[in-house]
């Protein structure tokens, strides 16, 4: 791990505000791309980063330097994105069978 990566995990774990931005600037496109890939859609993927950040902001604690950062922070984001799922199940079987059934509708013409 760098020096400058370490120094800001540091000053997030003192919740310094400006180490807990620049964390998330280094990390967001990262995330973005990767959540994408996950869930297609781009207000619910900037619901999930927030939320996900939001969870590393409050157990930065438990960070012990044991193997990447990124990959706890995927984790992190994995569960968050989990979370999200569950909690809007049901708007997105809904969604989803919208989008099935809207795709699937053969329209006859009257003749």
């Amino acid at each position: 791990m760098d020096i400058i990566l370490q120094e800001i995990i540091e000053g997030c774990k003192n919740n310094n505000r400006k180490c807990q931005e620049a964390l998330y600037k280094l990390y967001y496109n990262k995330m973005h791309s990767w959540l994408m890939k996950e869930y297609n859609d781009v207000q619910i993927t900037e619901e999930i980063i927030n939320d996900a950040f939001l969870r590393v902001f409050k157990g930065i604690q438990l960070y012990e330097y044991k193997g990447s950062f990124e990959g706890w922070l995927r984790i992190i984001s994995k569960r968050a994105l989990y979370d999200y799922i569950k909690r809007h199940r049901n708007y997105l079987k809904i969604n989803t069978l919208s989008e099935i059934f809207s795709d699937s509708v053969v329209h006859e013409q009257p003749e």
